[in-house]
């Protein structure tokens, strides 16, 4: 029995553990090398030329702004929603973002799970079903603005991610 037991926690674990995706490049036989040459292309010193100066000038790097420049919450969504989907990110989506972030960041079922989980299972389980949640009840409210959410499954996984990752170190913060 205590086996059975432990056997379901570990299945159900497994699922919860991120994957460990290697890509091996196995070439097997694909590449033959049926020729090589070694040849000597140049033998002696290397000198420098007489006419150019011999000082270093370091590289210069443009200031961005200064360093206590702070993001809103919704400007780091759009930013990591940028990075997960690679593509043209309209106003709307970021009107989207803004509409689900905000609801999303009432509930207090995240912002306890958030305080009391780890963040893997935070992202995976309980987030996971709140944004489904959301964006299915937001989509019922306007089905004209949400339908380009739906109609293209990278970006409401994008937007899935970009959303747990930030809702959670914010709802962190709060403690």
């Amino acid at each position: 029995m205590h086996l059975h037991k432990e056997y379901i926690f570990c299945s159900y674990l497994a699922h919860l553990l991120p994957n460990d995706e290697v890509d091996v490049w196995d070439l097997g036989n694909k590449v033959k090398l049926e020729y090589y040459k070694l040849e000597e292309t140049f033998a002696g010193s290397i000198t420098l030329d007489k006419n150019v100066g011999g000082e270093y000038e370091p590289a210069t790097m443009k200031k961005r702004g200064s360093k206590n420049t702070k993001k809103s919450q919704l400007d780091e969504v759009i930013e990591k929603f940028n990075e997960f989907f690679a593509g043209e990110v309209t106003e709307g989506d970021k009107i989207l973002a803004g509409i689900l972030m905000d609801k999303m960041s009432q509930d207090e079922v995240l912002r306890k799970s958030a305080l009391h989980d780890g963040e893997r299972i935070f992202e995976n389980s309980v987030f996971s079903k709140a944004y489904d949640k959301t964006a299915m009840d937001s989509f019922r409210e306007s089905r004209e603005v949400f339908g380009a959410l739906f109609s293209d499954p990278k970006k409401y996984a994008a937007l899935k991610e970009a959303l747990a990752a930030i809702m959670y170190r914010e709802f962190r913060k709060v403690r």
